[in-house]
This record gives C-alpha cells, structure tokens and sequence, in this order.
C-alpha cells in the first residue's frame, strides 16, 4: 500500500500479474493504493489479477472498510 497508480502499474508489469484497478479517483496526484485483493507477499500465478483499491490521500476522515 502506499503506491501510485503508476507504480503499482510498474511492479504489476514486472511481477507479470494482471491490475484492475478501483477507487473514486484514479488521476489526481494524492492517489494512493491502501488495499489489495490479495495479500502482499503472496505467491501467485503469472496472468493473477489482483484489484488495487485506491484512495485521495488528502481525505483525512477516510475509514477503509474491513
């Protein structure tokens, strides 16, 4: 968590897996991944997709839901 969208494209391309990519805004420069489908570490297949959920790191009173 913590990525940008364009690095999180990056290490996707390098890792060989598949992003869909979710939040309510994708563009702006605060963007921020802060969760993922699968867990961080997890060995998976080349071709997986995973979702990358994104956030405006701006928004303070932001709650991830569980």
């Amino acid at each position: 968590s913590g990525m940008t969208v364009s690095e999180v494209n990056a290490a996707a391309i390098k890792a060989g897996i598949n992003v869909k990519f979710s939040g309510n805004t994708l563009s702006s420069a605060n963007t921020l991944a802060y969760s993922q489908s699968i867990k961080a570490g997890e060995t998976v297949s080349t071709g997986t997709g995973v979702t990358v959920y994104f956030r405006d790191s701006s928004v303070t009173d932001f709650v991830p839901e569980e």
